[in-house]
């Protein structure tokens, strides 16, 4: 990197952070925080200018609290899971792997042909850049979707069609050439068509390798798989079946879920103790659960972590794109004696929340 990049640099960082704290604006009241920690301050010189500037600095809220915030967050970390594993706070490979599940397969093996063809092919800024964020990214502990290292996408697609420009210009043999045009022309069809075979459903998109979008939900979740994008086609599929109601267990913040056909159910928030309780306060309707809260790192409570186990053992009904779909009956007398048992196990050997979880599906 020459001192013109960073320069240019410079002017981007500082230009683009006057124009976020600009737009964020302020409410330009006391920040209570900064007044406790300057009141927690010994007496002083530096104690009382603390404490009169947290009482007349007003500038806060602004860019510079959700720059800590995010900070902080990152630090304390959020959850994670990835194929089958949900971790309380992280899982430090995240990033790599999901990538290597959400990217089409077609920007995977274009850059590894280019380089076959020429090593130092993809030697340009933007394979770095991407390279030196996938590095960053094992330090990225706010693990719930790629959509928040796509920078490194973007970067590996202009120098993955830098390195192929640069190669069908440069003095190489006929027949390395017609590798690299073929490479690309294939490459790019293949794109377009899992972009057409995937629409509408873009954001459970997983390529070929792990299964295609159907699969997605098994290993990765939250915004990679199921965001509470789905309550359309879920109101669509139960408009097709003879039924009034659909209880649903819903992870998301479309206030849909409040209305017909749907009776929401948030079965985390309600005291529903085991599968018994369940099954008799759905009371024979159809229970639809969203993936992430079937496959995710969310509600590590042990109660909750048992219901899920207990309904991922269950054969469903129906799928949709971000839901599966059972039908509950009450029990009987001797399946509630059994399933009262089943249900204590599964609470007595549920992990802690401050522990990784293992989960084998």
């Amino acid at each position: 990197m020459t001192r013109h990049n960073v320069r240019d640099a410079l002017q981007i960082f500082v230009l683009g952070s006057a124009v976020v704290y600009v737009y964020c604006g302020s409410d330009w009241k006391p920040e209570p925080t900064f007044i406790a920690w300057a009141d927690s301050l010994p007496e002083g010189t530096v104690g009382d200018i603390a404490r009169w500037c947290s009482r007349h600095l007003c500038i806060f809220n602004n860019a510079g609290v959700a720059f800590a915030r995010q900070i902080k967050h990152n630090m304390q970390g959020h959850g994670a899971y990835l194929l089958g594993d949900v971790a309380p706070r992280s899982i430090w490979y995240y990033y790599p792997a999901a990538l290597s599940i959400k990217l089409p397969l077609s920007l995977i093996v274009l850059p590894i042909a280019l380089t076959s063809v020429k090593p130092k092919a993809l030697m340009n800024l933007a394979t770095m850049l991407a390279l030196a964020l996938l590095l960053f990214s094992l330090n990225c502990r706010v693990q719930i979707g790629i959509r928040l290292v796509l920078p490194i996408v973007v970067f590996l697609a202009i120098g993955s069609s830098t390195a192929l420009a640069r190669l069908i210009g440069s003095e190489i043999d006929e027949r390395r050439r017609r590798i690299v045009i073929i490479t690309s022309v294939l490459s790019l069809t293949w794109l377009t068509v899992a972009t057409i075979t995937t629409w509408p459903q873009y954001l459970n998109y997983s390529n070929e390798a792990w299964g295609g979008p159907r699969q997605t939900y098994r290993h990765l979740s939250d915004s990679n798989s199921d965001w509470g994008q789905g309550l359309l086609e879920l109101s669509d599929w139960a408009r097709r079946r003879p039924t009034d109601e659909i209880c649903v267990w819903y992870f998301g913040a479309d206030p849909r879920v409040e209305g017909p056909p749907f009776v929401h159910m948030p079965v985390h928030a309600l005291p529903i103790r085991d599968e018994t309780d369940l099954r008799n306060t759905v009371r024979g309707r159809m229970l639809a659960v969203s993936k992430t809260l079937l496959y995710g790192s969310y509600k590590l409570d042990p109660r909750v972590l048992a219901i899920l186990s207990w309904l991922r053992q269950q054969s469903p009904m129906a799928e949709t794109s971000t839901f599966i779909i059972y039908e509950l009956s009450p029990q009987t007398i001797h399946e509630r004696a059994a399933g009262s048992v089943s249900a204590e196990a599964a609470v007595s050997i549920a992990p802690s929340a401050k522990t990784p979880i293992r989960r084998n599906f």
